[in-house]
């Protein structure tokens, strides 16, 4: 297929001319007598199936399903199979390139079902070359959504072990092929898999992928770990990882129009098994499960609209728990539910509960007429008589109720609860309150139901040290148990002098996160634009190996936040600095140290810390003279040269290098790597 047939501009002409293509590369495959004619059809059918995907969208998967079929009615694709394991390398790379191409749904059920699955899963996880890998990885990927029967065989025959390889790989078309495996695993493989995933340590693995600087990657990771954590078996242990945190920031900055433009391979979007598996996490317990679910289904309903499906949506239900979602959803998710509405022309709910302090009498009935419908009609009065708001709906107490006709302390009870949930959901983030919250939060997740207690009392940072626990009784605090939280954490920003900081620009003190509040082993040190796969791969092998690792993966310039991270340095026993390729060159002329690879550096020097570089392959000392005299030393400390084919030799090297307490060594000493574990998942029948 050398240049673009004339057939490919009439629409009448392309589904027979493809036909016809299709017959004559399986007439070649078929041809078992000439290896030559087997490699030309092979590679025929590769590019004949890469075409059909260039078309245009209206027409793209409409063809593609039509010629995967053919492939295969015409025997095409049992050749493939049978092909596969060739001694012939060659061929077998072609077979595995036109496989990739042609895993539409009852091909992949076709290739499960067969008795050379086994030969196909092997020659998928093979390593003979880049290109292998590639196609086998995309192989794989397209498998795992086959089905929960077939995502169990597959982790049984070691495919997960092969994808989990190759989240250590440097090649961009791997690591897509990888992300989106381990979202198909974690989405078909149901419970079984999602055990045999953690046991595996996936969830950490899918940390370098979430922190990649590629769109399609890192948001296939981010699927995985949502789906993960929208399990309650195993989500406690996903939060370990750190996975889970990047996925609000990530959706924070997306344009759901900019990210389909962006991203080629949601283009044709998804099929409606797929979204099928989807839907369901609009009403999972995880607020990254439900915001990112939500930012795919704003995605898909523009691209279902341009293809005029849209009764894909209705098929799968997902109209109604959109709906659902955007009401009972945080702001964030609301905001892609509405989209997605919109985009459909679908009617939108009646309110949405993180805008509950600017609700009218009118929401706040249609909210009441929604939650108390487990209570009899006669326990629950009419709330549009007393011309409730919002703001005023989170200040009843059981006293209120019962003046406004509620005819049951127990009734009244239970009503409040449901506020709690009202509260947790309110939206501040207009407030001069937003920082103080956040930081309540973060230190402990109930105590989001006070955020719209202290945002309406105008509580800032320059109050937390006056605030005893009579004020925090005033404030809205209710039980003892809350009030010391508060304390304790404020005791803790005491003896840390966070208070004593002084005041520069208006910005005063830092509020640390509970992380800036830890001793680490290990802070890791690197330059966002080049080192920022090696620094999160480093994260992942240390944190394995039982240590505790310090590495920022918010984006610097936040004013006095950043300050926090120079105490954490201060505080972690050793600093590892990533050196890549042209990491140091920002530092050579700051004479300032404005530069905070520069101030990391000098702060670590400072401190006195035990510090051991990392060197990439492609990083390059600079001349003599050329580093500022205050990080100069950095060229006289022992390093560890890293190296991508053997890194676990790279790092066991680091590790002993580094400076640990007991208790760090012996837990290293107890923790086995992910390889050594047996899969989980037994073998089904067929």
């Amino acid at each position: 297929m050398t240049s673009l047939p004339c057939w490919v501009k009439n629409d009448s002409l392309v589904i027979p001319a493809l036909k016809e293509a299709v017959l004559s590369c399986s007439k070649q495959l078929q041809s078992s007598s000439s290896r030559v004619n087997q490699l030309t059809g092979a590679r025929e059918l590769y590019n004949l199936i890469l075409l059909v995907w260039s078309l245009d969208t209206r027409l793209a998967r409409d063809a593609a399903d039509i010629v995967c079929d053919h492939i295969r009615d015409t025997g095409g694709l049992e050749s493939l199979i049978q092909l596969c394991s060739s001694s012939d390398i060659s061929l077998r790379l072609a077979i595995l390139k036109a496989l990739e191409q042609i895993m539409v749904a009852d091909n992949r059920k076709y290739i499960a079902g067969h008795k050379l699955f086994n030969s196909v899963v092997e020659v998928a996880t093979s390593n003979e070359s880049l290109e292998a890998i590639q196609s086998g990885t995309g192989i794989l990927e397209n498998l795992f959504k086959d089905s929960t029967q077939t995502c169990h065989r597959l982790i049984k025959r070691g495919a997960l072990e092969g994808i989990i390889l190759g989240c250590r790989n440097t090649d961009l078309i791997v690591l897509q092929h990888c992300a989106a495996a381990l979202a198909n695993c974690a989405m078909y493989g149901e419970a079984k898999a999602h055990a045999a995933m953690v046991t595996k340590y996936v969830d950490h693995w899918l940390f370098p992928l979430a922190f990649s600087s590629d769109e399609v990657v890192k948001y296939y990771a981010l699927l995985a770990i949502s789906f993960l954590a929208a399990n309650p078996q195993v989500s406690h242990k996903v939060a370990e990882s750190g996975t889970l945190d990047l996925v609000l920031p990530f959706l924070n900055n997306q344009d759901t129009e900019e990210f389909t433009r962006s991203c080629p391979n949601h283009a044709h979007g998804r099929s409606v098994g797929w979204l099928r598996r989807l839907v369901p996490l609009l009403l999972s317990q995880s607020e990254e499960a439900r915001s990112l679910v939500a930012f795919h289904l704003a995605m898909e309903a523009a691209i279902k609209k341009k293809q005029n499906r849209l009764q894909t949506f209705s098929e799968i239900n997902a109209f109604e728990l959109l709906r659902t979602a955007a009401k009972k959803g945080s702001k964030l998710t609301a905001k892609f539910c509405t989209e997605a509405l919109l985009t459909s022309s679908e009617p939108l709910p009646p309110y949405q509960c993180w805008n509950v302090i600017n609700w009218s009498a009118v929401e706040v009935a249609s909210w009441v007429g929604n939650t108390v419908c487990a209570l009899s009609e006669d326990t629950v009065p009419d709330f549009t008589l007393h011309h409730v708001t919002g703001s005023m709906l989170l200040d009843l107490s059981v006293d209120d109720l019962m003046e406004i006709g509620f005819n049951s302390r127990v009734s009244c009870k239970w009503f409040l609860e449901e506020i709690k949930k009202l509260r947790c959901l309110a939206d501040i983030s207009g407030t001069e309150s937003n920082e103080v919250c956040k930081w309540l939060t973060d230190h402990c997740k109930e105590l989001a139901l006070y955020r719209t207690d202290f945002a309406r009392k105008g509580i800032t940072k320059a109050l937390l040290p006056h605030l005893t626990e009579d004020v925090l009784t005033e404030i809205g605090v209710s039980t003892r148990l809350d009030r010391l939280r508060i304390s304790l954490a404020l005791k803790q920003c005491a003896e840390s002098q966070v208070f004593d900081t002084p005041d520069q620009g208006g910005a005063g003190f830092v509020l640390p996160t509970p992380a800036l509040n830890r001793k680490f082993d290990v802070f890791i040190s690197y330059r966002r634009s080049t080192g920022s796969q090696l620094a999160s791969l480093l994260k992942v092998h240390l944190q394995l190996r039982g240590l505790s690792v310090f590495l920022d993966v918010a984006e610097l310039g936040s004013g006095k936040f950043d300050e926090a991270i120079l105490t954490t340095i201060a505080r972690s026993n050793n600093f590892i600095l990533v050196l890549s390729e042209s990491c140091l060159d920002r530092c050579k002329e700051d004479t300032h140290v404005q530069d905070w690879l520069h101030k990391e550096i000098v702060c670590a020097l400072e401190n006195g810390k035990h510090s051991v570089p990392v060197i990439e392959s492609n990083f390059k000392w600079p001349k003599d003279g050329e580093l500022p005299t205050d990080i100069k030393q950095i060229g006289t400390w022992n390093g560890v040269s890293w190296s991508h084919e053997y890194q676990e030799a790279s790092v066991e090297k680091l590790v002993n290098f580094l400076q640990l307490p007991a208790k760090a060594r012996r837990m290293r000493s107890n923790t086995r790597s992910y390889m050594s574990f047996n899969s989980v998942v037994s073998e089904q029948p067929a």
